[in-house]
């Protein structure tokens, strides 16, 4: 129970690293006891600034699957730590949060991997990385 808490922990930690070694990268507490993870993602072509922000949260798993309706819980009856993803335009075009936001979920919503499961998990970096590219190639189809 304790070693795959340090896992989940460890895993947290390693794709915390990972974004904010592409994209600078705050994390803080939450008032609900969860952990806000907000990256930067400065779109230079386009003159335009988004925040995608993370909201991590533990999820009591019965092995029903977890709060989210998501089937992926470890179902041991541990806490999973449940990946929250929302991307906001904070400056520059207005592209649609909400598409962006569901391609992130897409991605990398639901539990975080640790242990066994902790490698089919796609990194937090790629999948941002992801969105970004997306994004520059479809500001370049409009010009």
């Amino acid at each position: 129970m304790v070693s795959a808490a340090w896992d989940q922990a460890g895993a947290v930690a390693e794709q915390v690293r990972r974004l904010n070694l592409s994209f600078p990268t705050a994390v803080a507490a939450t008032p609900d006891d969860g952990v806000r993870v907000t990256a930067s993602v400065l779109l230079v072509p386009l003159q335009t600034r988004l925040e995608v922000v993370l909201g991590l949260a533990a999820a009591a798993d019965g092995g029903e699957g977890n709060r989210n309706g998501n089937e992926n819980g470890s179902g041991d009856g541990m806490l999973d730590v449940i990946v929250t993803p929302e991307v906001r335009v904070v400056y520059g075009e207005q592209f649609n949060a909400g598409k962006m936001t569901e391609l992130l979920a897409g991605r990398i919503g639901g539990p975080v991997g640790g242990g066994k499961d902790g490698g089919k998990m796609v990194g937090w970096d790629e999948a941002v990385l992801e969105l970004y590219k997306k994004l520059l190639a479809k500001a370049k189809q409009r010009r």
